[in-house]
């Protein structure tokens, strides 16, 4: 089953609808780019999310981010990641040389792009996605992998990059709400413990 990032993700869809002044600022390859230019974003018959436009929205997630000390280089650099993300699904394969046990990347363009915004060579990351490393005691091989598992492979990558954007992100946010470092100036040290136990899973 493709991959596709419905519109709850929002802020691949906030990402694309920005001006192009800014978002170029994050990438240079999304000048032009809306919801059709990735393959991962889906389709949304949904015009404004509570009376907001995801340009508007874009804007207050900037800002609120800024609140949290993720602004200039930490914001492009977030940014970017999630271009990562978004980018991962332009990437397509085909069987190598005719042989269906083995795979290559067949849209040169994606990848050489992509390659770029990670400051990888495409050489690089072309074989991370079409093979496999294998350890034994001894030694370390390669073993190739078909079309099928090389697709699964860019979208497992895609879903670790945005796991970890997610944990930077809570991580960020923890960090600037901390209220031994934050609170007069991190001077108190006695603080009360709020406790929540989370049940999540466990509901009647």
């Amino acid at each position: 089953k493709e991959l596709k990032l419905s519109p709850r993700y929002h802020i691949f869809y906030q990402l694309l609808a920005a001006p192009n002044d800014v978002k170029t600022g994050f990438w240079d390859k999304l000048k032009g780019t809306n919801r059709d230019s990735f393959k991962y974003i889906g389709a949304s018959a949904t015009k404004k999310v509570e009376g907001l436009s995801d340009e508007e929205h874009f804007d207050n997630t900037v800002k609120i981010l800024e609140l949290v000390n993720v602004h200039g280089l930490k914001l492009r650099m977030l940014m970017r990641a999630i271009c990562v993300v978004l980018q991962s699904g332009n990437i397509t394969f085909g069987p190598k040389g005719g042989d269906k046990d083995k795979s290559e990347i067949t849209s040169k363009s994606a990848v050489s792009d992509m390659a770029d915004l990670m400051g990888c060579t495409t050489e690089d990351l072309s074989l991370a996605f079409t093979e496999r490393t294998m350890k034994t005691k001894t030694e370390t091989y390669k073993v190739p992998l078909s079309e099928s598992f090389a697709t699964e492979a860019v979208e497992a990558f895609a879903k670790e990059v945005y796991g970890k954007i997610f944990l930077w992100v809570v991580q960020e946010i923890n960090a600037a709400t901390k209220a031994e470092d934050n609170y007069k100036d991190g001077t108190m040290t006695d603080f009360g413990i709020v406790g929540m136990l989370d049940i999540f899973g466990f509901e009647s």
